[in-house]
Parts: structure tokens; sequence; C-alpha cells
């Protein structure tokens, strides 16, 4: 008999304790070494050098049925929704080909040795909450898998602990715009769109629903919030005229001034500062533009 390459005798491989070199098996394209092992379970079995090394067998198969009995890895013989997340989470931080690997295992994320057993993460993370709730690296969200930084999670409260989440901080409290909605009983989306538009922290997170601030209060961050560059000059423009004693400027008289092909080209910019307050355009027999009282 052929010696071994290498001797493994008395080495452990999980459950398995190599015993002896037990010659070599032919399999379909090639001939494996084989090893003759004893399991903690008592069973003794032949197992290939490679799996062993490898990591591919680390029992007799008392592990997998012990898997079923005691850790409910599979429940009606189906993944238990707790094995399924644990199996998922290695993929997407492993798997090269899995479509998720690019935001997980490419960003660097890992799952933490002891988590690379199953009865380990199910004792650490305990049962599935619900169906609603799934694994989430929390209170790091750039951190890896292990047991001080996940949590079963709903989606919502997933969703204030994104990357791409916006944060907001009044009173020396910071949570998500999300976060400040539902405390403070306003519509989804409603934050967003007033901080957009140049309300102060404080008047965005306690004005109630469909109520308006003045303008005035807004200030000049309102003013640059809402229109472009090239809307703010042509109302500067507007008002310097007026600040000189000249009557308002006609619609060609800002074509002019500002190079448009024809006044037409400027009713755009004009009709948009109306849509904003900022000016009143007066009616067409007269083609002029009226300041509002109180405009930014």
């Amino acid at each position: 008999m052929t010696a071994p390459l290498r001797d493994i005798s008395g080495q452990r491989f999980g459950r398995l304790t190599a015993l002896e070199f037990a010659g070599y098996k032919q399999y379909t394209r090639e001939r494996k070494r084989m090893w003759k092992c004893r399991c903690d379970c008592g069973k003794e079995v032949t197992v290939a050098y490679m799996y062993l090394t490898g990591g591919g067998t680390k029992s007799c198969g008392c592990l997998v049925g012990q898997h079923k009995r005691t850790h409910g890895a599979t429940i009606g013989g189906k993944m238990s929704p707790e094995f399924r997340v644990w199996s998922a989470m290695h993929s997407r931080c492993e798997n090269p080909r899995n479509k998720g690997y690019k935001d997980y295992g490419g960003r660097g994320i890992k799952v933490c040795e002891r988590w690379a057993s199953f009865e380990n993460f199910l004792a650490d993370m305990g049962p599935r909450p619900s169906l609603a709730h799934s694994i989430d690296r929390y209170p790091n969200n750039d951190g890896d898998y292990e047991p001080h930084n996940c949590r079963w999670a709903t989606m919502r409260e997933q969703s204030n602990n994104r990357r791409s989440s916006r944060t907001l901080t009044f009173h020396d409290e910071t949570l998500t715009l999300a976060e400040w909605e539902r405390r403070a009983g306003l519509s989804s989306g409603v934050l967003h769109r007033r901080l957009h538009w140049g309300w102060t922290v404080e008047e965005a997170l306690t004005v109630e629903n469909g109520r308006k601030v003045r303008r005035e209060s807004r200030g000049e961050d309102r003013r640059r919030s809402v229109v472009s560059e090239r809307e703010l000059a042509v109302l500067d423009f507007i008002r310097s005229e007026l600040a000189a004693g000249r009557p308002a400027p006609r619609q060609r008289d800002i074509a002019k001034a500002f190079g448009f092909a024809s006044k037409n080209a400027a009713v755009n910019h004009l009709k948009r500062l109306a849509r904003h307050g900022f000016i009143q355009l007066v009616p067409r027999s007269e083609g002029r533009i009226r300041v509002t009282n109180g405009s930014v």
C-alpha cells in the first residue's frame, strides 16, 4: 500500500478524528486518498482526505441529523426561516456570483467566525420573531455580521438604518426624516418637501399638516432654494429698476437686458417667479410686472 503524502493521524476535523490512512479510492475522474476516521458519536467512517482538510465533511452524518432534531434547521422537510437567513447571509458575503455580493462581500462585510456554525447563530439571535423580520446590521450598518452588531428588524426599522437615509438633528436629537415625520404626526414626504422649500427645521417639524408659513419668516434661504440663479438675476433686475425710481420693466425690457431672443423667452422665468409669490404679473394690456409687497 502506498504511503500517504501527509500524515494527519490524530488530527480533528469537526467531529471526526483521523485514525489511519485507508488507501485510495477511484472516483469518476480521479483517485482520492482515503482516511479512516472516528466520529464523536462513536461511529467509524472512511472519508476522502480532500473532504476532511477542505471542510466538506465534518461528521459521519450525525451533525446534519442533530441540526434537524435540536435546532429546527428544517421543518417538515423544508429549511426553517432562521436557516434560510443564515444561508443567505453567508452567500451574499462570500459568493461573488450572488447578485447582492457587491453591496456586502464586495464592500468588505464579513460573517464572524462564530457564525460559521448555524447552532451558534441561532443561539445568539434566537428565533425569528415573524416573517416580517429579517437580519439587520445595527447599530453599525457598515460593520460585519456578528452578535453585537445584529438584530431582527422589520422593513421600517431597516429603512431607518440604510446608508441613503437622511438624518435631521433637532434639540440635540438625531433621527431620520421618516422617524421625525411619525413623531410629529406629519404625512410621509412632507418634511422633505418643507426643507427643500427653505423652511427652518423648527418650522418644518412644528407646523401641522396643511398649514403654511409666511414667506417673510423663511428668509433668503427659501428664495435660493426654489428658483434658479437666472431667475434670481431677473428678480434682482426688476428690483433694481424700482429702487432707481423707474417703473417696473416690461417683458420686452427684460428680454433685451438678458439677451433673450424675444419677450416670450422671458415668460417662463417670470411665470416661475410669480408662481412662488415673488412678483405679480399685471394684465396683458399694461405688459408690466409688479413686485409683491413683502416678497424676499
